[in-house]
């Protein structure tokens, strides 16, 4: 669910709404220009230039300070240029040897390009010319470092940008980011009706889908196929659909949010609309992963899914993974099915979803159950020696020892004195250190909780003992990233915040202010919900809410794989002709997982370059060159494979799960009890309501039901509407619930 202001989150719950909005871009950009472009010679350039990031969307970075006219600062915002052939740690995109030096960019073909979009950064030209194969553009009293050139080009294999003035006067050309063309831009004046549909598996048993169709107005004729400079013709499967949505607030701003990063898939056009259809990257990531390999050492989900992300392709910047993966390891070989598949095997063996963030970016991210909080430990630095701090993990009741706290110790038999060389009682925290007369530590008592998962949590409960603290202070990480901090006053034994934290995987609490001249006492801490959200009736639902009894399952029977090597003799396990004219290797795959690889080239006996499972590298013998006759020899693994069974109700059918990934039973039963959350409660709900942006797919709400109170549900597919201003949604969610509560130690200890 997307963070929004508490006005915003006011405002769309008032029966009568306010305005929304909607804009969307498509970037038209000639994707095949773009990525054959470079400069012209390296050497015409400073040497700290980078010629590969200004055609890569990477983002400016601080200057290198250079004798330029208007230029250097020594404010502290520029740094010392690295020596000639040292390290550039900062990317400064392209920048001209000369002063008023030109950049010129070629392509590999020529190409017809819908404009230009140049990043030019802070020290940008204000006279310059573009010049073309086929034309020469002046531009003159450029005012922005982000300059947009929206002419049609056409038939030109190279672009060099001439400055005549620079905004500095003698200053040197800059080309930060370059695209080979602009972007067409949609607003609610252009926009007839948008529907954005979203689908996750809860146990990525499928793949998920992003799909957004658009329709616009096209009365104007804007996107005729006939018109040679209509936007239109320059269209591309694959170019970035960007969409976002916005809501009026009572005082009259516009609150927006992200909608989605797509590509263009499919486009038409009649006399009256226009219309678009954009897919995310799970629905492009076909090509085959053939790279699995058995690794008897193993290797973590985290590292395999850098494998399989990074052999399809996909930039760096475009992928996050849970650090949660890093504590799977695994040994089998993945099969060989498509990149996307892959990923999908990889979620589901770590107990995640496979998703796609509104950025564009591919994400695996833990999912357990809404009632099932990640495994967590506490620990504290500034503790006293008979402190237990981890305890306060858990409910309870926890014993005090008299300690010279104000108005703390008693006579009545409910204290105790300090243990000799006796085992300490049940304690919780206590600070090492006792506040002075104003409440300041020497040292602010500061308690770590480290999640095994993600978590995101709306409110926070803190049973003090003794007497409270004044005030205290929370920091939230994730992956070690500070996220926010937050202070609130206390003054209460018992404290609730109802604060929306965002999406953690380690808090420290921070005892600002304690009370005078006492230590800091901590009998227990629980999150709150993992959501704020309700769906009601009256305001948000439209319709009654439908429920389905989804088919019993009395069982899953996870199986279990393992591979071995096998007493087998050497067989051929491929054969075919290939033109191996050129080449330094090939690679050739076979159809089941095996080893021990030796290979032949027309007849001639060929080194292994690499291998795995199901796939060999060969090296080409010297010499050979037209079709020859490779053949591939080995022995394929012996697999095996067992079962364990999870009973999760008295009656009704046994649902099979098969994941080559999980070879060992620990995996096995995390994976199935985790699998058994989701069969154990077979209801589903049909929801027609209102329409909020702010929802994902996946994300956990309150659905008011006449029955069950604060009942959850878990969104697996959410369709938001967009027409006329206005909003409407469908969402399609399951009940919410784990089979064995005991299991966790906050489960039954919530806030709410």
């Amino acid at each position: 669910m997307q963070t929004v202001s508490q006005n915003y989150k006011n405002d769309i719950k008032k029966k009568l709404r306010n305005h929304s909005y909607m804009r969307v871009t498509v970037g038209v950009i000639n994707q095949q220009a773009q990525r054959s472009a470079q400069v012209d010679d390296q050497s015409n350039y400073l040497y700290f230039s980078n010629f590969r990031k200004p055609f890569n969307s990477y983002a400016a970075e601080r200057y290198y300070a250079t004798a330029e006219q208007n230029f250097s600062k020594v404010n502290g915002t520029m740094y010392f240029a690295p020596p000639v052939g040292g390290i550039v740690a900062l990317n400064q995109g392209i920048v001209s040897k000369e002063v008023l030096g030109s950049v010129t960019i070629l392509f590999d073909y020529e190409y017809n390009l819908q404009g230009l979009t140049i990043d030019f950064g802070e020290y940008y030209p204000t006279d310059f010319k573009i010049e073309t194969t086929a034309e020469t553009y002046e531009i003159t009293g450029n005012t922005s470092g982000s300059f947009r050139f929206e002419e049609v080009i056409l038939g030109t294999d190279y672009v060099k940008i001439i400055p005549t003035q620079m905004v500095n006067g003698n200053g040197r050309l800059r080309v930060i980011q370059f695209s080979a063309g602009v972007g067409l831009f949609f607003d609610n004046k252009d926009i007839i009706s948008s529907t954005k549909d979203e689908f996750i598996s809860p146990l990525s048993e499928e793949l998920p889908s992003i799909t957004l169709d658009l329709t616009i107005n096209n009365r104007d004729h804007r996107f005729d196929i006939e018109n040679n400079l209509s936007s239109v013709n320059f269209l591309e499967n694959g170019q970035i659909v960007t969409a976002e949505y916005g809501y009026e607030l009572d005082n009259g701003t516009i609150f927006w949010m992200d909608g989605a990063t797509l590509s263009l898939d499919e486009w038409d056009a009649d006399d009256t609309e226009m219309s678009f259809t954009a897919i995310d990257k799970y629905a492009t990531m076909n090509d085959t992963f053939y790279r699995g390999k058995f690794r008897p050492e193993g290797m973590t989900l985290y590292d395999l899914a850098e494998e399989v992300i990074l052999d399809a392709g996909v930039d760096t910047r475009d992928y996050e993974l849970d650090e949660y993966l890093k504590s799977v390891v695994v040994y089998n070989p993945l099969p060989m099915v498509s990149h996307a598949e892959a990923l999908q095997l990889i979620a589901n063996a770590g107990r995640c979803i496979l998703y796609q963030n509104r950025k564009g970016q591919i994400y695996i991210k833990s999912s357990l159950s809404a009632r099932r909080l990640p495994e967590m430990v506490a620990t504290s630095n500034t503790e006293h020696q008979f402190s237990q701090v981890n305890n306060i993990l858990f409910g309870g009741s926890k014993y005090h020892y008299a300690i010279g706290n104000k108005n703390f110790s008693t006579v009545n038999a409910s204290m105790y004195f300090l243990p000799g060389n006796q085992s300490l009682l049940r304690t919780g925290f206590i600070s090492k250190y006792a506040a002075n007369e104003s409440g300041a530590f020497s040292e602010n008592p500061r308690i770590r909780i480290e999640l095994e998962a993600s978590y995101k949590s709306y409110g926070l409960r803190i049973q003090f003992a003794g007497n409270p603290p004044a005030k205290i202070k929370f920091y939230s990480y994730f992956s070690d990233d500070l996220l926010e901090e937050y202070e609130e006053n206390v003054g209460v034994l018992d404290f609730l915040t109802d604060h929306e934290f965002p999406e953690f995987d380690r808090i420290d609490i921070e005892i600002t202010e304690g009370y005078p001249n006492n230590n800091a006492l901590i009998d227990f801490v629980a999150f709150g919900e993992v959501t704020d959200y309700s769906l009601t009736y009256g305001t948000e639902l439209s319709k009654v809410p439908k429920g389905t009894l989804t088919s019993t399952t009395k069982n899953l029977r996870q199986y279990i794989t393992t591979y071995s090597e096998s007493q087998e003799a050497i067989k051929e396990l491929y054969k075919g002709n290939m033109d191996v004219t050129g080449l330094e290797s090939v690679i050739v795959t076979v159809s089941n997982a095996s080893y021990s690889y030796s290979a032949t080239v027309g007849g001639e006996s060929a080194s292994i370059v690499d291998s795995g499972a199901y796939f060999v590298e060969i090296k080409i013998p010297t010499g050979k060159t037209g079709a020859c006759e490779i053949i591939v020899n080995g022995k394929e693994y012996l697999v095996s494979q067992k079962t364990y069974n999870y009973s999760i109700n008295r009656d009704g059918s046994t649902v099979d799960f098969e994941n080559p990934l999980i070879s060992y039973e620990e995996l096995a039963i995390e994976v199935t009890k985790w699998e058994g959350d989701y069969y154990y409660a077979n209801k589903e709900y049909d929801i027609e309501y209102r329409g909020d942006p702010r929802i994902d797919a996946n994300d956990i709400v309150f659905l008011e039901n006449k029955v069950v109170s604060n009942m959850l549900v878990r969104i697996f597919e959410h369709t938001i509407g967009f027409s006329g201003g206005a909003l409407s949604g469908s969402i399609t969610a399951r009940r919410d619930m784990y089979v064995d509560g005991t299991e966790n130690q906050l489960g039954s200890h919530r806030l709410f």
